[in-house]
């Protein structure tokens, strides 16, 4: 157990490592040079698993960065991912036409996902406070509130295209928007 060869190690991830592949490229890897470890795998809210990590109840979090975490803890980067904007279809910025400036989306109603970092960048950059109209959680029902025309959002660009909702449309923000 303590080389790590056998036992049981508990994995906390956020959506966005799925859509990626990096959950699975990770854990597979790990489960083909340990196979007699038991792997237990669960889908948390961000907020949870710094905490969660601290108080020894996970032995891996899979978050998307920027975030603050304790300097308890490490962190290392296994995949990098720009933000797009996830619009209605029949928004007047949908059309196939650039990014959108962030200052065009000053008096949209935004939709915001549990990890703000993508929304409060845009907002910065348009020198105005993003009006949130819904928060509902995770980013696989963020996609939804869009598609039902509630307002925009900003989405991690590879939940965009795994989640594809008509009608909605997906586009880069502001060219390229990297965070973390």
């Amino acid at each position: 157990m303590g080389r790590g060869e056998v036992g049981r190690i508990e994995v906390g991830y956020v959506g966005s490592v799925v859509y990626a592949g990096v959950l699975q490229d990770q854990i597979g890897r790990f489960r083909r040079s340990h196979p007699d470890v038991e792997v237990v795998v669960r889908s948390l809210p961000i907020a949870e698993v710094p905490g969660m990590l601290e108080a020894g109840s996970l032995d891996v979090g899979f978050v998307r960065l920027p975030m603050d975490l304790p300097t308890s803890l490490r962190r290392h980067a296994l995949a990098e991912d720009d933000y797009c904007l996830a619009l209605p279809a029949d928004h007047p910025e949908a059309g196939p036409v650039g990014p959108v400036r962030p200052s065009r989306l000053r008096a949209e109603p935004f939709v915001v996902p549990e990890h703000t970092s993508g929304t409060d960048e845009v907002a910065r950059r348009g020198r105005f406070s993003a009006q949130g109209v819904a928060s509902p959680g995770n980013l696989a029902a963020v996609l939804p509130q869009v598609s039902l025309g509630h307002g925009v959002a900003v989405v991690p660009c590879v939940v965009a295209e795994a989640i594809r909702l008509p009608p909605s449309c997906s586009k880069p923000s502001l060219g390229t928007l990297q965070l973390g």
